[in-house]
């Protein structure tokens, strides 16, 4: 076994595979000099395994997780602290190639119980590529890995018939009335009557369930962090429209648009 200085900061230790101590001493040596010369020409002077990368990329993306309208970052410490330093963190920098990411996938797919999504799969290729791009500038890797998308097409989520989402807005709308009638009502709250905080949340649901059901919009971020400043009232085709900016998406900075479409009875068209 042999050990020597790379930098001020990194010590190589390696084997020279040699029995004999002169021999090793030698084969040291000439290691040692080859160093300065693969740095130069940008050739691998360090092996490192991953799992070296995956916890230097993970401080560097929990930092960019906290500041305000990020999303990916967090996502992207999830997957390499879930599946991608478990199933390849062993694996030296450089012997990470085509047959390592196709057994990561398969392992990946054992941990998930069935073949992710091509939404999922993207999520995990972008995670990848951050730490191939960290190992090469780092000089751990030559080439990065070219990383393919196998994932399964995502299908179309369940909606709400036309017939459903009229019984669900007419209930909704004798759930308030009933409310309201609590509130009004004389005796103990929470258990005769209801307080005004109560009815303000009951207020509060319908018009969450509303806004989502009209716009596409996504529960959790998108809909908790709206403020009034993001409302704006716009004309389409001589109708007036709500315009929702969201302040953060999964994606991208995106607008929706709620309206209440008129549909036909009998055809059931809009």
């Amino acid at each position: 076994q042999a050990r020597c200085r790379v930098n001020m900061v990194v010590w190589l230790v390696f084997s020279t595979k040699q029995t004999d101590f002169g021999a090793a001493a030698a084969s040291a040596a000439e290691r040692y000099r080859d160093i300065p010369y693969a740095q130069r020409t940008g050739k691998i002077d360090v092996t490192k395994r991953f799992s070296s990368i995956c916890k230097l990329s993970r401080k560097e993306l929990t930092a960019k997780a906290k500041a305000p309208h990020l999303e990916l970052p967090k996502n992207l410490v999830q997957v390499i602290d879930k599946y991608i330093e478990p199933i390849l963190g062993s694996y030296m920098c450089h012997n990470i190639d085509a047959e390592a990411l196709r057994l990561y996938s398969q392992k990946r797919a054992e941990m998930i119980g069935h073949l992710p999504s091509e939404s999922t799969v993207a999520t995990h290729n972008t995670a990848l590529n951050y730490l191939f791009r960290k190992a090469k500038a780092l000089n751990f890797i030559e080439f990065i890995p070219k990383t393919v998308n196998d994932g399964t097409k995502g299908r179309r989520r369940p909606y709400f018939a036309y017939n459903e989402m009229h019984l669900l807005n007419a209930n909704m709308w004798r759930y308030l009335q009933h409310s309201q009638k609590l509130l009004e009502k004389k005796g103990r709250i929470g258990v005769e009557t209801i307080s005004q905080k109560t009815y303000w949340i009951r207020e509060m649901l319908r018009d969450v369930v509303l806004i989502l059901v009209n716009t596409g919009m996504r529960p959790g971020r998108e809909l908790l962090d709206l403020k009034w400043e993001h409302l704006s009232v716009v004309e389409q085709n001589g109708i007036e429209s709500i315009r929702f900016s969201l302040p953060h998406s999964k994606t991208v900075r995106r607008v929706v648009i709620g309206y209440e479409p008129i549909r036909d009875v009998e055809t059931d068209t809009r």
